[in-house]
Protein backbone atom coordinates (compact mmCIF):
# COMPACT_ATOMS: atom_id res chain seq x y z
CA UNK A 1 0.00 0.00 0.00
CA UNK A 2 1.59 3.19 -1.19
CA UNK A 3 -0.41 5.85 0.64
CA UNK A 4 -1.71 6.39 4.14
CA UNK A 5 -5.18 6.67 2.65
CA UNK A 6 -4.86 3.07 1.40
CA UNK A 7 -3.45 1.92 4.74
CA UNK A 8 -6.32 3.49 6.66
CA UNK A 9 -8.80 1.93 4.26
CA UNK A 10 -7.17 -1.41 5.05
CA UNK A 11 -7.65 -0.74 8.78
CA UNK A 12 -11.31 0.04 8.14
CA UNK A 13 -11.70 -3.13 6.04
CA UNK A 14 -9.95 -5.40 8.55
CA UNK A 15 -13.10 -5.89 10.58
CA UNK A 16 -14.73 -7.69 7.64
CA UNK A 17 -11.55 -9.32 6.28
CA UNK A 18 -10.60 -11.34 9.33
CA UNK A 19 -12.65 -13.12 11.92
CA UNK A 20 -11.34 -12.02 15.25
CA UNK A 21 -13.41 -12.78 18.33
CA UNK A 22 -15.48 -9.86 19.48
CA UNK A 23 -15.40 -9.06 23.14
CA UNK A 24 -18.41 -10.78 24.70
CA UNK A 25 -21.04 -8.36 25.98
CA UNK A 26 -20.47 -9.58 29.57
CA UNK A 27 -16.86 -8.33 29.35
CA UNK A 28 -17.71 -4.83 28.14
CA UNK A 29 -16.88 -3.30 31.47
CA UNK A 30 -15.08 -0.16 32.62
CA UNK A 31 -11.97 -2.31 33.19
CA UNK A 32 -11.83 -3.38 29.52
CA UNK A 33 -12.82 -0.04 28.02
CA UNK A 34 -10.17 2.05 26.30
CA UNK A 35 -10.52 5.30 28.22
CA UNK A 36 -8.58 7.43 25.76
CA UNK A 37 -10.84 6.56 22.82
CA UNK A 38 -13.89 8.70 22.10
CA UNK A 39 -15.72 5.77 20.50
CA UNK A 40 -16.90 2.89 22.64
CA UNK A 41 -13.84 0.66 22.44
CA UNK A 42 -13.01 -2.34 24.57
CA UNK A 43 -9.82 -4.38 24.55
CA UNK A 44 -9.09 -7.45 26.62
CA UNK A 45 -5.83 -9.36 26.12
CA UNK A 46 -5.36 -12.40 28.34
CA UNK A 47 -3.50 -15.68 28.67
CA UNK A 48 -5.28 -18.99 28.08
CA UNK A 49 -3.44 -22.30 28.02
CA UNK A 50 -0.08 -20.49 27.80
CA UNK A 51 -1.15 -18.54 24.71
CA UNK A 52 -1.97 -14.88 24.20
CA UNK A 53 -5.63 -14.33 23.41
CA UNK A 54 -7.10 -11.01 22.30
CA UNK A 55 -10.71 -9.94 22.46
CA UNK A 56 -11.83 -6.51 21.40
CA UNK A 57 -14.70 -4.49 20.07
CA UNK A 58 -15.26 -0.91 18.97
CA UNK A 59 -18.17 1.11 17.67
CA UNK A 60 -15.78 2.83 15.22
CA UNK A 61 -13.92 1.49 12.21
CA UNK A 62 -10.36 2.67 12.86
CA UNK A 63 -10.19 1.41 16.46
CA UNK A 64 -11.69 -1.89 15.25
CA UNK A 65 -8.91 -2.05 12.67
CA UNK A 66 -6.28 -1.36 15.31
CA UNK A 67 -7.68 -4.22 17.38
CA UNK A 68 -7.53 -6.35 14.23
CA UNK A 69 -3.85 -5.54 13.69
CA UNK A 70 -3.03 -6.49 17.28
CA UNK A 71 -5.02 -9.69 16.82
CA UNK A 72 -3.14 -10.60 13.62
CA UNK A 73 0.26 -9.91 15.18
CA UNK A 74 -0.14 -11.38 18.66
CA UNK A 75 -3.19 -13.60 19.11
CA UNK A 76 -2.35 -17.27 19.71
CA UNK A 77 1.38 -16.67 20.25
CA UNK A 78 2.71 -18.86 22.99
CA UNK A 79 3.90 -16.91 26.00
CA UNK A 80 7.60 -17.57 25.44
CA UNK A 81 7.42 -16.27 21.89
CA UNK A 82 5.31 -13.30 23.01
CA UNK A 83 7.78 -12.36 25.74
CA UNK A 84 10.51 -12.18 23.11
CA UNK A 85 8.52 -9.84 20.85
CA UNK A 86 9.21 -6.14 20.80
CA UNK A 87 5.95 -4.37 20.16
CA UNK A 88 7.26 -1.81 17.68
CA UNK A 89 5.06 -2.23 14.60
CA UNK A 90 3.34 1.09 15.29
CA UNK A 91 6.61 3.04 15.33
CA UNK A 92 8.48 0.97 12.72
CA UNK A 93 5.68 1.47 10.17
CA UNK A 94 5.04 5.12 11.02
CA UNK A 95 1.45 4.28 11.98
CA UNK A 96 1.71 6.07 15.31
CA UNK A 97 2.74 9.29 13.55
CA UNK A 98 -0.28 9.18 11.23
CA UNK A 99 -2.97 8.70 13.86
CA UNK A 100 -4.91 11.50 15.49
CA UNK A 101 -3.95 12.22 19.09
CA UNK A 102 -6.92 10.28 20.49
CA UNK A 103 -6.38 7.26 18.25
CA UNK A 104 -2.69 7.30 19.09
CA UNK A 105 -3.51 7.32 22.78
CA UNK A 106 -6.01 4.49 22.28
CA UNK A 107 -3.45 2.34 20.44
CA UNK A 108 -0.83 3.03 23.10
CA UNK A 109 -3.34 2.05 25.80
CA UNK A 110 -4.03 -1.24 24.00
CA UNK A 111 -0.30 -1.93 23.64
CA UNK A 112 0.24 -1.17 27.34
CA UNK A 113 -2.43 -3.72 28.21
CA UNK A 114 -0.71 -6.30 26.03
CA UNK A 115 2.63 -5.61 27.73
CA UNK A 116 1.06 -6.06 31.17
CA UNK A 117 0.09 -9.67 30.48
CA UNK A 118 3.73 -10.65 29.93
Amino acid sequence: MDSWHERFQYLIDLESLIEFPALPERLRLPATRIASCTSRTYFYPFIFQKKVRIYGWSSASIPSGLIGVLFILFDALDMEEFRQQDIIFHTATGLIDNLTDLRRAALEEMIDRLKKIR
